[in-house]
């Protein structure tokens, strides 16, 4: 559980910094954003399979790219939906 935590973690950052462009988004947003991939079931396994399936060299990496699949819309959508209902500003 606390390695698919990490895992959500890192997902989540590189998506709200694909969506916002901010590198270092409110703990909050973060927060949400997480209850949100942990609380669904369908999320919880698609974003442990990505850590899984993560190549070494991906891995060796300093960005992380993400799939842009059916887990990725959901989740950018989210955070959409939160930085414009201003989430973002606490």
């Amino acid at each position: 559980e606390a390695q698919l935590i990490l895992n959500a973690v890192a997902y989540l950052r590189v998506a709200i910094t694909d969506v916002t462009g901010d590198d270092d988004p409110p703990i909050e947003v973060q927060n949400d954003v997480l209850g949100f991939i942990l609380t669904d079931e369908a999320l919880r396994e698609s974003v442990q399979d990505w850590s899984l399936n993560r190549t070494r060299e991906e891995e060796d990496r300093p960005g992380i790219s993400l799939p842009r699949d059916e887990t990725y819309e959901r989740v950018v959508e989210f955070i959409t939906e939160l930085w414009e209902t201003g989430a973002r500003d606490g």
